[in-house]
């Protein structure tokens, strides 16, 4: 592996890496807030369950008083109609926040699936790391083998190039002889 594809490999992984701490961050911060968000909904979803009861109970109320008076009657008719529209605007307002509530425990099912697959992720990072360690231990191995290659080369030249010299003594001391050698 060249030096630049493997300074550009740590560039991705430890990009990567940022990239995955970032969302990670992200993440946690965004669960947080959902959890929050949803207890703070649930409380607020209680209040208006009270708040609608009560209100139940004060039309109630309000509908026997009516029967006091006729001039009562037109008045109390008017503050019930009131209470009536508040109730129904409560009503909404509490259907409201439960499909916000609803829509708050989606998004936090999807924020834990993705924390799932960011985990998983730093599991694979983890295991092509390990990967490029048991890579680099075995090219650090291979040019060890190839410096000790050379080196018994190195010897095999040497004992060649006597030989060679050895070969061209004896042709020289054949040819001095001649004949008769």
């Amino acid at each position: 592996m060249s030096f630049f594809k493997k300074n550009r490999s740590e560039n991705d992984l430890n990009s990567q890496k940022n990239n995955y701490d970032e969302r990670k961050v992200m993440v946690d911060k965004s669960r947080k807030f959902s959890e929050k968000f949803a207890d703070l909904m649930t409380q607020f979803s209680f209040l208006l369950d009270n708040s609608f009861l009560e209100l139940q109970e004060i039309t109630k109320h309000l509908d026997s008083t009516l029967s006091i008076s006729e001039e009562q009657l037109a008045s109390f008719e008017n503050f019930k109609d009131v209470f009536v529209d508040l109730s129904n605007n409560f009503t909404k307002t509490h259907s409201s926040f439960k499909e916000i509530q609803s829509e708050t425990n989606i998004s936090y099912d999807i924020l834990t699936t993705y924390q799932s697959e960011i985990k998983n992720d730093i599991e694979d990072f983890k295991s092509v790391n390990n990967d490029l360690v048991d890579i680099s231990e075995d090219v650090i191995k291979l040019d060890e083998a190839t410096n000790d290659s050379k080196d018994m080369i190195g010897e095999v030249l040497k004992i060649s190039s006597q030989t060679n010299l050895l070969a061209l003594n004896a042709s020289i001391e054949a040819a001095r002889a001649g004949e008769a050698g």
